[in-house]
């Protein structure tokens, strides 16, 4: 049971547990927005970044997917039968 001179706060209430928490131990309202502000804003400053290094980046991955087919092939190939 929850005290009655703390005023909780209840996050949710699935069927098989209650789910609590003080007021003080809760971030206040705005900073849940200003971060999901500034992870939208970092994303947006790691794709301009990126955008130029693509081409490079997609050749080392196709570079790599290509010595992971052969590897695999190989693999196969030294199996009996």
């Amino acid at each position: 049971m929850l005290p009655e001179t703390v005023c909780w706060l209840l996050l949710g209430l699935p069927s098989c547990l209650r789910v609590a928490h003080p007021p003080l131990s809760m971030p206040p309202p705005a900073a849940p927005l200003c971060a999901q502000a500034a992870c939208a804003d970092a994303w947006r400053q790691f794709l301009a970044r990126f955008a130029g290094q693509y081409l490079p980046f997609r050749a080392a991955v196709h570079a790599v997917a290509a010595l992971d087919c052969l590897a695999g092939l190989a693999r196969v190939a030294t199996t009996p039968g």
